[in-house]
Formats: C-alpha cells, structure tokens, sequence
C-alpha cells in the first residue's frame, strides 16, 4: 500500500478568455519515504491502543464487581 502526501504549488488558470489569467493553488500528491510510511502506520497503531484502553478498563470493573457480588 502506497500513501500519498500533498503538497501545494501556484498553478495558473487560464478562462476561456485569453486576456484573464487566474492564479489558484493546486494539491499535487507525492509518495512518502518509507520512514513517513512507517511513522503513520506508527500513529495509527497508537491511536487504535489508546482507544482500546478505556473498554479493556471497563470489562475489568465488570469482573471486579461480579467478583464482589457474589
């Protein structure tokens, strides 16, 4: 799986007439170093953990509780 980035360039656009010229911003994509690659897969990974946390904490007060009920 490739990922992209995006990165701005000044783009001239040119209206069907000719004495008009517009200059607007346009989103290029160039592809990550493999060291970008694996920090995002990094983040996403850590981001996955960190919400996991609060369930897992949750279904371990509800086994405390059945414990000490009864």
């Amino acid at each position: 799986m490739t990922c992209l980035c995006v990165a701005r360039r000044q783009v001239k656009k040119v209206s069907h007439k000719a004495s008009k010229v517009k200059t607007i911003c346009k989103e290029t994509s160039t592809p990550q170093t493999p060291r970008e690659e694996e920090l995002g897969t990094l983040d996403t990974r850590i981001t996955l953990i960190q919400a996991l946390i609060p369930i897992g904490l949750d279904a371990v007060a509800e086994e405390l509780q059945e414990e000490v009920w009864t």
